[in-house]
């Protein structure tokens, strides 16, 4: 057995997904939910989450926000990781302070998965249904930023996924491609996730 002598950086998962408007490239929604069982802060569960007022159809009530029952650990996630990821890159979460909720993991069966977010009065739910695909990725050398990580995880996308702020849901769709070999989707679920780093 071959034991690393790179840094532990983070464990846990990172489901996430993006939604568009029907029949568009415009992108409405986007969130993530990390459950983080070891960072350098502690363990805990948060979600960023960011919806188009206009197009997701919340109006006032879209969110652009963080939530986190560990802080640290949240603006840890954002600074190092988060933040330089495709979908999240200009919608500048490092510049947001994170709000105090509580977390609830669901997984009801037939394939589905729940991620729900209570912070005050507001309650924020993500929902995954119909895995495609079920593999373990490894990605030597993951940028973020001017740093890289060693990334694996078990990826599974999935062919549909809702976002709902207070029981209204975001009125976007999953992009997803369902042939060939290797099913892809704008929504996923992300489990066993370990960033081994920062390397080179």
């Amino acid at each position: 057995m071959a034991e690393s002598k790179k840094p532990l950086a983070l464990c846990g998962e990172n489901p996430a997904l993006t939604l568009y408007r029907p029949g568009t490239e415009e992108i409405v929604a986007v969130a993530g939910y990390w459950r983080c069982v070891y960072s350098p802060h502690g363990e805990g569960e948060a979600i960023l989450v960011w919806a188009d007022p206009v197009g997701s159809g919340l109006g006032e009530a879209a969110p652009h926000a963080i939530y986190s029952d560990n802080p640290p650990m949240a603006r840890y996630i954002v600074d190092v990781f988060n933040q330089h990821f495709q979908e999240y890159k200009a919608l500048r979460f490092d510049r947001l302070e994170t709000l105090p909720a509580r977390f609830s993991w669901e997984s009801p069966g037939e394939g589905s998965h729940r991620a729900v977010c209570h912070a005050g009065s507001r309650t924020i739910a993500l929902t995954w249904r119909d895995i495609l695909d079920r593999k373990l990725f490894l990605f030597p050398g993951f940028p973020c930023g001017e740093r890289r990580f060693d990334l694996s995880t078990v990826l599974c996308p999935c062919g549909s996924a809702t976002l709902t702020v207070d029981g209204q849901a975001v009125a976007g769709e999953v992009r997803a491609q369902r042939d060939g070999d290797a099913p892809q989707s704008s929504a996923f679920l992300a489990f066993c996730e370990t960033w081994v780093g920062p390397v080179g």
